[in-house]
Protein backbone atom coordinates (compact mmCIF):
# COMPACT_ATOMS: atom_id res chain seq x y z
CA UNK A 1 0.00 0.00 0.00
CA UNK A 2 1.75 3.47 -0.82
CA UNK A 3 2.15 5.41 2.07
CA UNK A 4 2.59 8.96 0.08
CA UNK A 5 0.75 10.69 -2.13
CA UNK A 6 0.66 14.56 -4.25
CA UNK A 7 -1.67 17.08 -3.98
CA UNK A 8 -1.20 20.85 -5.98
CA UNK A 9 -1.11 23.44 -3.33
CA UNK A 10 -1.13 27.09 -3.02
CA UNK A 11 2.29 28.42 -0.78
CA UNK A 12 2.23 31.59 0.48
CA UNK A 13 5.76 32.89 1.89
CA UNK A 14 5.36 36.21 3.11
CA UNK A 15 2.61 39.00 2.81
CA UNK A 16 3.34 40.43 -0.14
CA UNK A 17 0.71 38.73 -2.09
CA UNK A 18 2.91 36.41 -3.64
CA UNK A 19 2.53 32.97 -3.86
CA UNK A 20 4.25 29.74 -5.23
CA UNK A 21 2.13 26.56 -6.87
CA UNK A 22 3.38 23.59 -6.06
CA UNK A 23 3.01 19.82 -6.24
CA UNK A 24 3.48 18.78 -2.47
CA UNK A 25 4.25 15.15 -0.56
CA UNK A 26 1.64 14.16 1.84
CA UNK A 27 2.78 11.29 4.08
CA UNK A 28 0.48 8.54 5.39
CA UNK A 29 2.85 9.52 9.17
CA UNK A 30 3.71 13.10 8.42
CA UNK A 31 1.41 14.91 6.64
CA UNK A 32 2.65 17.48 4.14
CA UNK A 33 6.90 16.35 3.76
CA UNK A 34 7.72 20.03 4.91
CA UNK A 35 11.39 19.13 3.63
CA UNK A 36 10.82 18.30 0.17
CA UNK A 37 8.27 21.25 -0.16
CA UNK A 38 10.96 23.79 1.08
CA UNK A 39 13.47 21.98 -1.53
CA UNK A 40 11.06 23.23 -4.09
CA UNK A 41 10.94 26.58 -2.39
CA UNK A 42 14.48 26.99 -2.44
CA UNK A 43 14.44 25.56 -6.63
CA UNK A 44 10.90 27.83 -7.01
CA UNK A 45 12.35 29.06 -11.01
CA UNK A 46 13.27 25.57 -12.23
CA UNK A 47 10.53 24.17 -14.40
CA UNK A 48 7.32 22.21 -13.68
CA UNK A 49 8.15 19.11 -14.89
CA UNK A 50 11.28 19.20 -13.07
CA UNK A 51 9.54 19.46 -9.99
CA UNK A 52 7.17 16.90 -11.05
CA UNK A 53 10.35 14.83 -11.24
CA UNK A 54 11.40 15.29 -8.01
CA UNK A 55 8.27 14.92 -6.51
CA UNK A 56 7.84 11.61 -8.54
CA UNK A 57 11.19 10.23 -7.43
CA UNK A 58 11.07 11.50 -3.63
CA UNK A 59 7.23 9.90 -3.22
CA UNK A 60 8.86 6.23 -4.90
CA UNK A 61 11.97 6.31 -2.20
CA UNK A 62 9.10 6.83 0.27
CA UNK A 63 7.04 4.38 -0.39
CA UNK A 64 9.89 1.62 -1.09
CA UNK A 65 11.39 2.63 2.56
CA UNK A 66 7.89 2.44 4.23
CA UNK A 67 7.61 -0.97 2.44
CA UNK A 68 10.67 -2.50 3.90
CA UNK A 69 11.33 -0.99 6.73
CA UNK A 70 13.62 -2.48 9.15
CA UNK A 71 15.35 -4.69 6.62
CA UNK A 72 18.64 -3.05 5.84
CA UNK A 73 21.24 -2.37 7.84
CA UNK A 74 21.43 1.78 6.68
CA UNK A 75 20.22 3.99 4.61
CA UNK A 76 23.14 3.91 2.32
CA UNK A 77 22.48 0.13 1.81
CA UNK A 78 18.89 0.68 1.51
CA UNK A 79 19.19 2.89 -1.33
CA UNK A 80 21.39 0.74 -3.48
CA UNK A 81 18.28 -1.74 -2.87
CA UNK A 82 15.88 0.93 -4.23
CA UNK A 83 17.83 1.52 -7.12
CA UNK A 84 18.08 -1.81 -8.31
CA UNK A 85 13.79 -1.96 -8.02
CA UNK A 86 13.87 1.33 -9.82
CA UNK A 87 15.85 -0.19 -12.89
CA UNK A 88 14.54 -3.44 -12.72
CA UNK A 89 10.86 -3.24 -11.50
CA UNK A 90 9.49 -5.40 -8.07
CA UNK A 91 7.46 -8.62 -9.90
CA UNK A 92 8.65 -11.43 -10.00
CA UNK A 93 8.81 -14.00 -13.02
CA UNK A 94 5.50 -14.88 -11.69
CA UNK A 95 4.22 -11.23 -12.17
CA UNK A 96 3.75 -10.61 -8.04
CA UNK A 97 4.51 -8.64 -6.04
CA UNK A 98 4.21 -9.02 -2.40
CA UNK A 99 5.53 -5.48 -1.80
CA UNK A 100 2.41 -3.95 -2.93
CA UNK A 101 4.69 -1.32 -4.89
CA UNK A 102 3.73 -2.76 -8.58
CA UNK A 103 6.74 -0.94 -10.34
CA UNK A 104 7.39 -2.03 -13.47
CA UNK A 105 11.31 -1.50 -14.88
CA UNK A 106 12.10 2.18 -15.49
CA UNK A 107 14.20 3.03 -18.77
CA UNK A 108 17.77 4.16 -18.13
CA UNK A 109 17.30 7.34 -19.08
CA UNK A 110 14.20 8.24 -16.75
CA UNK A 111 15.79 5.79 -13.44
CA UNK A 112 18.87 7.98 -14.30
CA UNK A 113 16.86 11.33 -14.03
CA UNK A 114 15.05 9.56 -10.33
CA UNK A 115 17.96 8.82 -9.16
CA UNK A 116 19.64 12.01 -9.76
CA UNK A 117 16.91 13.89 -7.91
CA UNK A 118 17.22 11.65 -4.84
CA UNK A 119 20.85 12.55 -4.68
CA UNK A 120 20.03 16.19 -4.87
CA UNK A 121 17.36 16.04 -2.42
CA UNK A 122 19.78 14.09 0.03
CA UNK A 123 22.56 16.16 -0.32
CA UNK A 124 20.00 19.40 0.28
CA UNK A 125 19.10 17.98 3.42
CA UNK A 126 22.27 17.17 4.78
CA UNK A 127 23.27 21.02 4.22
CA UNK A 128 20.11 22.07 5.79
CA UNK A 129 20.85 19.65 8.61
CA UNK A 130 24.42 20.51 9.09
CA UNK A 131 25.43 17.10 8.98
CA UNK A 132 22.97 15.91 11.13
CA UNK A 133 20.88 13.49 8.38
CA UNK A 134 23.23 11.00 5.78
CA UNK A 135 23.89 11.14 2.13
CA UNK A 136 22.08 8.18 0.12
CA UNK A 137 24.45 8.80 -2.70
CA UNK A 138 27.93 9.67 -0.97
CA UNK A 139 31.38 10.61 -3.22
CA UNK A 140 33.62 8.55 -3.21
CA UNK A 141 37.48 7.55 -4.81
CA UNK A 142 37.21 6.89 -8.67
CA UNK A 143 39.11 3.68 -9.63
CA UNK A 144 41.87 4.54 -12.57
CA UNK A 145 39.25 3.21 -14.98
CA UNK A 146 36.35 5.27 -14.08
CA UNK A 147 39.10 8.04 -14.11
CA UNK A 148 40.03 7.50 -17.60
CA UNK A 149 35.87 7.29 -18.50
CA UNK A 150 35.66 10.53 -16.85
CA UNK A 151 38.39 11.83 -18.48
CA UNK A 152 36.55 10.94 -22.27
CA UNK A 153 33.38 12.15 -21.58
CA UNK A 154 34.51 15.47 -20.25
CA UNK A 155 36.86 15.70 -23.14
CA UNK A 156 33.73 15.02 -25.48
CA UNK A 157 31.38 16.97 -24.27
CA UNK A 158 33.77 19.65 -25.05
CA UNK A 159 34.58 19.23 -28.31
CA UNK A 160 30.86 19.28 -29.36
CA UNK A 161 29.96 22.06 -26.74
CA UNK A 162 29.03 26.05 -28.39
CA UNK A 163 30.10 27.15 -25.02
CA UNK A 164 33.87 26.06 -24.79
CA UNK A 165 35.42 28.74 -22.94
CA UNK A 166 32.61 27.99 -20.65
CA UNK A 167 32.61 24.75 -20.65
CA UNK A 168 36.97 24.46 -19.90
CA UNK A 169 36.40 26.69 -16.98
CA UNK A 170 34.01 24.20 -15.18
CA UNK A 171 35.92 21.09 -16.39
CA UNK A 172 39.15 22.78 -14.47
CA UNK A 173 37.29 22.56 -10.92
CA UNK A 174 35.77 19.35 -11.61
CA UNK A 175 37.82 16.51 -9.27
CA UNK A 176 38.33 13.85 -11.31
CA UNK A 177 39.49 11.62 -8.40
CA UNK A 178 35.68 11.32 -7.06
CA UNK A 179 33.27 10.13 -8.08
CA UNK A 180 29.09 9.25 -6.94
CA UNK A 181 28.68 5.41 -5.05
CA UNK A 182 25.68 4.73 -7.42
CA UNK A 183 26.77 6.75 -11.19
CA UNK A 184 23.81 7.09 -14.08
CA UNK A 185 23.90 3.58 -15.82
CA UNK A 186 24.75 3.80 -19.28
CA UNK A 187 22.33 4.17 -22.50
CA UNK A 188 22.23 2.08 -25.34
CA UNK A 189 23.42 3.88 -28.93
CA UNK A 190 19.85 4.07 -30.38
CA UNK A 191 19.46 4.61 -33.85
CA UNK A 192 19.26 8.57 -34.91
CA UNK A 193 16.53 7.65 -37.83
CA UNK A 194 14.13 5.92 -35.26
CA UNK A 195 12.73 9.62 -35.23
CA UNK A 196 10.30 10.18 -37.80
CA UNK A 197 8.89 13.75 -39.26
CA UNK A 198 6.01 15.02 -40.56
CA UNK A 199 5.02 13.71 -44.41
CA UNK A 200 5.92 16.89 -46.61
CA UNK A 201 3.65 15.94 -48.90
CA UNK A 202 0.44 16.16 -46.35
CA UNK A 203 1.39 19.33 -44.34
CA UNK A 204 -0.55 21.04 -47.82
CA UNK A 205 -3.71 19.36 -46.53
CA UNK A 206 -3.29 19.16 -43.08
CA UNK A 207 -3.82 23.59 -42.95
CA UNK A 208 -6.10 23.42 -45.73
CA UNK A 209 -8.48 21.10 -44.82
CA UNK A 210 -7.18 19.73 -41.29
CA UNK A 211 -7.82 23.01 -39.84
CA UNK A 212 -11.04 23.96 -41.22
CA UNK A 213 -14.20 25.17 -40.01
CA UNK A 214 -16.85 22.63 -40.18
CA UNK A 215 -19.86 23.98 -43.08
CA UNK A 216 -18.02 27.09 -44.60
CA UNK A 217 -17.28 26.55 -48.12
CA UNK A 218 -13.94 26.00 -49.58
CA UNK A 219 -14.57 29.56 -51.79
CA UNK A 220 -14.94 31.37 -48.58
CA UNK A 221 -11.61 33.84 -47.92
CA UNK A 222 -9.20 31.93 -46.14
CA UNK A 223 -9.94 33.93 -42.69
CA UNK A 224 -13.88 32.85 -42.68
CA UNK A 225 -12.85 28.82 -43.24
CA UNK A 226 -9.44 27.49 -41.35
CA UNK A 227 -8.82 27.99 -38.13
CA UNK A 228 -5.97 30.84 -38.52
CA UNK A 229 -4.80 30.14 -34.65
CA UNK A 230 -3.73 26.59 -35.34
CA UNK A 231 -2.98 27.11 -38.81
CA UNK A 232 -0.11 29.57 -37.55
CA UNK A 233 1.40 27.25 -34.59
CA UNK A 234 1.50 24.58 -36.84
CA UNK A 235 3.35 26.75 -39.48
CA UNK A 236 5.65 28.03 -36.66
CA UNK A 237 7.02 24.37 -36.01
CA UNK A 238 7.20 23.16 -39.49
CA UNK A 239 8.48 26.31 -41.49
CA UNK A 240 10.12 27.74 -38.23
CA UNK A 241 11.20 24.72 -36.70
CA UNK A 242 10.83 26.01 -33.14
CA UNK A 243 9.24 23.33 -30.45
CA UNK A 244 5.11 23.56 -29.55
CA UNK A 245 5.60 24.85 -25.90
CA UNK A 246 7.35 27.65 -27.32
CA UNK A 247 4.77 29.20 -29.51
CA UNK A 248 2.71 29.86 -25.98
CA UNK A 249 4.89 32.31 -24.76
CA UNK A 250 5.08 34.53 -27.46
CA UNK A 251 3.84 38.09 -27.23
CA UNK A 252 1.79 39.87 -29.76
CA UNK A 253 4.31 43.03 -29.72
CA UNK A 254 7.02 39.55 -30.33
CA UNK A 255 5.72 39.62 -33.76
CA UNK A 256 6.93 42.66 -35.71
CA UNK A 257 8.54 44.35 -38.76
CA UNK A 258 12.01 45.05 -38.29
CA UNK A 259 14.10 47.00 -40.28
CA UNK A 260 17.68 45.81 -41.69
CA UNK A 261 20.07 47.73 -43.38
CA UNK A 262 22.05 46.18 -46.63
CA UNK A 263 24.45 47.33 -48.58
CA UNK A 264 22.08 49.44 -50.80
CA UNK A 265 19.05 50.48 -48.86
CA UNK A 266 17.29 49.94 -45.88
CA UNK A 267 14.89 46.72 -45.76
CA UNK A 268 11.95 45.63 -43.46
CA UNK A 269 12.25 42.35 -42.00
CA UNK A 270 9.30 40.03 -40.62
CA UNK A 271 10.84 39.15 -37.56
CA UNK A 272 9.31 37.06 -34.73
CA UNK A 273 11.06 36.06 -31.31
CA UNK A 274 10.45 34.05 -28.79
CA UNK A 275 11.94 34.73 -24.95
CA UNK A 276 12.61 32.89 -22.17
CA UNK A 277 9.19 32.79 -20.03
CA UNK A 278 10.46 34.18 -17.20
CA UNK A 279 13.98 36.08 -17.30
CA UNK A 280 13.75 37.04 -20.62
CA UNK A 281 13.34 41.20 -21.67
CA UNK A 282 9.99 42.33 -21.41
CA UNK A 283 8.28 44.36 -23.79
CA UNK A 284 8.00 47.13 -21.11
CA UNK A 285 11.72 48.39 -19.57
CA UNK A 286 9.77 49.68 -16.79
CA UNK A 287 10.69 46.02 -15.75
CA UNK A 288 13.70 43.43 -15.71
CA UNK A 289 12.29 40.41 -16.79
CA UNK A 290 9.08 39.08 -18.43
CA UNK A 291 8.25 37.72 -14.62
CA UNK A 292 8.01 40.62 -13.29
CA UNK A 293 5.86 42.43 -16.09
CA UNK A 294 3.39 39.44 -16.11
CA UNK A 295 3.14 40.02 -12.20
CA UNK A 296 3.02 43.25 -12.15
CA UNK A 297 0.68 44.43 -15.31
CA UNK A 298 -1.56 41.58 -15.31
CA UNK A 299 -1.04 39.80 -11.99
CA UNK A 300 -0.06 36.19 -13.59
CA UNK A 301 2.60 34.10 -13.34
CA UNK A 302 4.91 33.30 -16.23
CA UNK A 303 3.56 30.16 -18.27
CA UNK A 304 6.66 28.01 -17.19
CA UNK A 305 5.90 28.19 -13.65
CA UNK A 306 2.44 28.00 -13.23
CA UNK A 307 0.81 24.44 -12.56
CA UNK A 308 -2.31 25.29 -14.25
CA UNK A 309 -2.82 22.45 -17.00
CA UNK A 310 -4.36 25.53 -19.28
CA UNK A 311 -2.15 27.68 -18.79
CA UNK A 312 1.34 26.32 -18.04
CA UNK A 313 3.51 25.87 -21.43
CA UNK A 314 7.09 24.12 -21.05
CA UNK A 315 10.39 25.07 -21.87
CA UNK A 316 13.50 22.86 -23.31
CA UNK A 317 16.60 25.26 -22.03
CA UNK A 318 17.34 26.05 -26.29
CA UNK A 319 20.07 28.33 -26.68
CA UNK A 320 19.10 31.92 -26.81
CA UNK A 321 21.16 35.13 -26.92
CA UNK A 322 22.86 36.47 -23.69
CA UNK A 323 21.61 39.91 -23.47
CA UNK A 324 17.66 39.48 -24.53
CA UNK A 325 17.37 36.05 -23.20
CA UNK A 326 15.59 35.39 -26.43
CA UNK A 327 15.67 33.65 -29.87
CA UNK A 328 14.63 34.61 -33.56
CA UNK A 329 12.59 32.26 -35.71
CA UNK A 330 14.31 31.46 -39.03
CA UNK A 331 11.61 30.49 -41.69
CA UNK A 332 12.86 27.45 -44.31
CA UNK A 333 11.81 27.75 -47.16
CA UNK A 334 12.34 31.84 -46.59
CA UNK A 335 9.56 32.73 -48.92
CA UNK A 336 7.24 31.36 -46.27
CA UNK A 337 7.22 34.53 -43.75
CA UNK A 338 5.16 36.77 -46.14
CA UNK A 339 2.51 34.40 -46.03
CA UNK A 340 2.61 33.69 -42.43
CA UNK A 341 2.80 36.94 -41.91
CA UNK A 342 -0.14 37.78 -43.83
CA UNK A 343 -1.97 35.12 -41.82
CA UNK A 344 -0.82 36.58 -38.64
CA UNK A 345 -2.45 40.01 -39.57
CA UNK A 346 -5.90 38.09 -40.77
CA UNK A 347 -6.07 36.19 -37.70
CA UNK A 348 -5.43 39.50 -35.62
CA UNK A 349 -8.00 41.04 -37.55
CA UNK A 350 -10.62 38.34 -37.85
CA UNK A 351 -10.17 35.40 -35.23
CA UNK A 352 -8.54 36.72 -32.33
CA UNK A 353 -10.60 37.63 -29.52
CA UNK A 354 -9.05 40.42 -27.74
CA UNK A 355 -8.22 39.56 -23.72
CA UNK A 356 -11.26 41.18 -21.59
CA UNK A 357 -10.01 44.40 -20.56
CA UNK A 358 -6.33 43.74 -21.67
CA UNK A 359 -5.92 41.18 -19.45
CA UNK A 360 -2.58 39.27 -21.12
CA UNK A 361 0.18 40.07 -23.34
CA UNK A 362 0.02 36.64 -25.64
CA UNK A 363 -0.57 36.21 -29.05
CA UNK A 364 -2.29 32.85 -28.96
CA UNK A 365 -6.09 33.35 -27.25
CA UNK A 366 -8.97 30.82 -26.72
CA UNK A 367 -12.32 31.28 -27.48
CA UNK A 368 -13.03 33.35 -23.95
CA UNK A 369 -9.58 35.98 -25.13
CA UNK A 370 -7.82 33.97 -22.46
CA UNK A 371 -4.16 32.58 -23.74
CA UNK A 372 -5.02 29.35 -25.69
CA UNK A 373 -3.66 26.25 -23.67
CA UNK A 374 -1.07 23.36 -25.42
CA UNK A 375 -3.56 20.66 -24.67
CA UNK A 376 -6.43 22.15 -26.53
CA UNK A 377 -4.07 22.54 -29.82
CA UNK A 378 -2.61 19.18 -29.15
CA UNK A 379 -6.36 17.89 -29.55
CA UNK A 380 -7.23 20.02 -32.40
CA UNK A 381 -3.93 18.73 -34.04
CA UNK A 382 -4.69 15.46 -33.57
CA UNK A 383 -8.17 15.63 -35.30
CA UNK A 384 -6.27 17.57 -37.85
CA UNK A 385 -4.58 14.59 -38.63
CA UNK A 386 -7.26 11.84 -38.38
CA UNK A 387 -9.47 14.50 -40.54
CA UNK A 388 -7.34 14.18 -43.84
CA UNK A 389 -7.01 10.62 -43.19
CA UNK A 390 -3.69 9.99 -41.17
CA UNK A 391 -2.55 8.40 -38.17
CA UNK A 392 -1.51 10.04 -35.30
CA UNK A 393 1.61 9.01 -33.93
CA UNK A 394 5.17 9.31 -32.99
CA UNK A 395 5.81 6.64 -35.59
CA UNK A 396 4.32 7.85 -38.05
CA UNK A 397 5.89 11.32 -37.14
CA UNK A 398 2.26 12.96 -36.97
CA UNK A 399 2.39 14.64 -34.02
CA UNK A 400 3.09 18.26 -33.01
CA UNK A 401 6.88 17.68 -32.51
CA UNK A 402 6.97 16.30 -36.16
CA UNK A 403 7.41 19.12 -37.56
CA UNK A 404 10.41 20.21 -35.74
CA UNK A 405 12.02 16.78 -37.51
CA UNK A 406 10.64 17.54 -41.17
CA UNK A 407 12.30 21.25 -40.68
CA UNK A 408 15.01 19.99 -39.81
CA UNK A 409 15.23 16.73 -41.98
CA UNK A 410 14.15 20.13 -44.64
CA UNK A 411 17.77 22.01 -44.20
CA UNK A 412 19.64 18.75 -44.19
CA UNK A 413 18.40 17.20 -47.60
CA UNK A 414 19.05 21.04 -49.08
CA UNK A 415 22.60 20.68 -47.97
CA UNK A 416 22.53 23.64 -45.33
CA UNK A 417 25.83 23.83 -43.24
CA UNK A 418 25.46 21.60 -40.00
CA UNK A 419 26.36 24.47 -38.12
CA UNK A 420 23.65 26.56 -39.69
CA UNK A 421 20.95 24.29 -38.78
CA UNK A 422 22.37 23.87 -35.51
CA UNK A 423 21.95 27.74 -34.82
CA UNK A 424 18.20 28.00 -36.34
CA UNK A 425 17.27 24.75 -34.97
CA UNK A 426 18.72 26.94 -31.53
CA UNK A 427 21.13 23.81 -30.42
CA UNK A 428 23.92 23.89 -27.63
CA UNK A 429 25.68 21.20 -29.40
CA UNK A 430 26.18 20.42 -32.62
CA UNK A 431 25.72 16.83 -31.52
CA UNK A 432 21.83 17.87 -30.78
CA UNK A 433 20.73 18.02 -34.38
CA UNK A 434 21.96 14.85 -35.46
CA UNK A 435 18.57 13.07 -34.56
CA UNK A 436 17.14 15.68 -37.19
CA UNK A 437 19.07 15.43 -40.17
CA UNK A 438 19.85 11.40 -39.95
CA UNK A 439 18.56 9.42 -43.49
CA UNK A 440 15.11 7.51 -42.20
CA UNK A 441 14.43 3.72 -43.46
CA UNK A 442 13.26 4.59 -46.96
CA UNK A 443 15.78 7.09 -48.14
CA UNK A 444 18.47 4.52 -46.64
CA UNK A 445 16.76 1.62 -48.95
CA UNK A 446 16.18 3.72 -51.71
CA UNK A 447 19.98 4.94 -51.77
CA UNK A 448 21.03 1.37 -51.81
CA UNK A 449 18.81 0.53 -54.44
CA UNK A 450 20.20 2.87 -57.11
CA UNK A 451 23.34 1.35 -56.93
CA UNK A 452 24.26 -0.85 -60.47
CA UNK A 453 25.39 -3.92 -58.12
CA UNK A 454 23.83 -6.91 -59.17
CA UNK A 455 23.53 -10.25 -57.12
CA UNK A 456 26.11 -11.74 -56.44
CA UNK A 457 27.34 -14.98 -58.95
CA UNK A 458 28.36 -17.35 -56.16
CA UNK A 459 24.64 -16.70 -54.92
CA UNK A 460 22.86 -17.26 -58.36
CA UNK A 461 23.24 -21.23 -57.49
CA UNK A 462 20.78 -20.89 -54.66
CA UNK A 463 17.80 -20.07 -56.86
Amino acid sequence: MLSSSSVRARVVLDDTGNHLNLPIIVTAEEGVLLSHLKYLVFHEFRSLSWKKKSVQAVRMLIDYQHTNRGLFENPQIMFERFVSAVFSGTKDEHGTDPSGLHWHPKSIKNGNILISHITKFSEFLYRESDGKTEILNKIRESTGYEKIMLQASYQHRFEQSFLKHVLRSKLKKENLSLIRNINPRKEHNYNQNSVKSFPEEYIGKLLNDGFSIPGVLLTEPVHLRVNLRNVLITMLMHYGGIRLSEAFHIYVNDIYMDIEKTSESFKEIPTINIYHPSDGRPPDTCYKTRMSYLRGEFGLNDRLNDTRKSYHSGWKNPAIDRINKAMRVYFFPCAVEKLWFELWRLYVKYQRIPPNKNRHPFAFTNKNGDPAGIHTFQAAHKNAVQKIGLTPSKYHGTTPHGHRHAYGKRLANEKIDHKIIAKVLHHNSLESQKIYTEPDQVEIRKSLNESNINLPSTLINLY
